[in-house]
C-alpha cells in the first residue's frame, strides 16, 4: 500500500515550548484555514498549505484544545480558563471556568462539556454562556469526553470509561453517579485514556499502556468492545475520513487503516501512513485532501491520498 500521506512542508519553532492542539475551519472567504493552541498560550491561524496568517495572545498557559463551530472558536487552558472567540475579529466574546486546568471540550448544539486536571466535568450553555451543572467525574484527571444522544462519556487517566446520563432533569450539581463504569484494558501496568472519539453510533477510544497500547471501537449506547488494533506507542488522536482510520502516536508517527469488508466500520490493514517522526504527536487535523500534524514545536502540512 502507498503511503496515505506525503509531507508538504515543516514549519518549525511555531510556538514556544510546544504545540498541542489544532483545529480546522472555514473563513468568510470559504477557504481552508488550521488553528494551533501551544504550550505558550498562543493561538496561531494558518493556510492548509502551511503560511501563517494571524497569531494572538490567547491565555497564560497550554492550550490544550480548539473547536471551531458556527464562526466561533473555543479555547481551552491550564489557565483554568474557557474562552470564545468571535473568528472574524479575533475577539474574546466569552469566558467559563475550571477551578483547575482544563484538558479538553466537546460541544453538542447549544451544551458545551469541559472537564480538567482534578476529574471535574462541567455543562455550559452556549446562550449566555453560564454553567449548568458541576460534578466529580473521577479521582484523577479527566481527558476527553463524548455526547451520544443523553449520555455522556469520559475518560482519563485512572484507565476508566465512564457513562452519564443526562436527560434534561437528570443533572445535579455534585451528586451525579454513573450509569457504568468500564475499565478499559486489564493490564499490571497504568492504563490511562488520551483520547476519545465520536463517530455514528460508535466510540473510539486511544488507550495507553507499556506495550499493549491501542485504539478501540466501542458501543456508543453500552460501551460494548467491538474492535480493537495494537499500536506500537501510545496513541494521542485519532481522525477518521470517508475510506480509512488514522492515529497519531508518541513514536513520532502516523498510522492509517482501510474500513474492512461489508462493515465499513471494522479497521483493517494497519500501515504506516507517514514517514518516520522522532516527537509525539499530539494532534491531527484533516482539511479535505491535506492535513496537518503537531511535532514538538513543528507543525507538518501534508497531501493525502484520502
Amino acid at each position: 500500500m502507498p503511503k496515505l500521506l506525503t509531507q508538504t512542508k515543516s514549519v518549525p519553532d511555531t510556538h514556544t515550548d510546544g504545540v498541542m492542539c489544532l483545529c480546522a475551519s472555514v473563513n468568510a472567504e470559504g477557504k481552508s484555514i488550521i488553528y494551533s493552541g501551544g504550550m505558550d498560550g498562543i493561538i496561531k491561524v494558518w493556510t492548509d498549505e502551511g503560511e501563517e496568517l494571524q497569531k494572538f495572545e490567547a491565555h497564560s498557559e497550554t492550550v490544550n484544545k480548539l473547536i471551531a463551530k458556527d464562526g466561533k472558536l473555543y479555547s481551552c487552558s491550564d489557565d483554568a480558563k474557557i474562552k470564545v472567540w468571535d473568528c472574524a475579529e479575533t475577539k474574546n466574546t466569552a469566558t467559563m471556568t475550571h477551578d483547575d486546568g482544563i484538558n479538553n471540550m466537546f460541544i453538542d448544539g447549544e451544551i458545551l462539556y469541559s472537564c480538567d486536571d482534578t476529574g471535574t466535568v462541567k455543562i455550559h450553555s452556549l446562550t449566555d454562556y453560564t454553567t449548568k451543572c458541576t460534578f466529580p467525574g473521577a479521582a484523577e484527571a479527566l481527558n476527553c469526553l463524548a455526547v451520544y444522544k443523553e449520555l455522556l462519556w469520559t475518560g482519563g487517566d485512572d484507565g476508566f470509561l465512564r457513562l452519564w446520563n443526562i436527560a434534561p432533569g437528570s443533572l445535579t450539581d455534585g451528586q451525579m453517579v454513573p450509569a457504568d463504569n468500564i475499565y478499559v484494558l486489564e493490564s499490571e501496568d497504568t492504563v490511562m485514556i488520551n483520547n476519545c472519539l465520536l463517530q455514528d453510533s460508535y466510540l473510539w477510544v486511544s488507550v495507553g499502556v507499556t506495550n499493549h497500547s491501542c485504539v478501540q471501537r466501542r458501543c456508543a449506547s453500552t460501551g460494548e468492545l467491538l474492535a480493537a488494533i495494537q499500536v506500537n506507542d501510545w496513541p494521542r488522536t485519532i481522525v477518521i475520513t470517508e475510506m480509512f482510520y488514522f492515529v497519531a502516536c508518541d513514536d513520532g508517527k502516523i498510522y492509517g487503516w482501510v474500513m474492512g469488508g461489508d462493515d465499513k466500520n471494522t479497521p483493517s490493514a494497519l500501515s504506516q501512513a507517514s514517514e518516520d517522526g522522532t516527537e509525539p504527536i499530539m494532534d491531527m487535523v484533516f482539511c479535505g485532501k491535506k492535513a496537518a500534524s503537531t511535532s514538538d514545536s513543528s507543525i507538518n502540512f501534508w497531501s493525502s491520498l484520502v
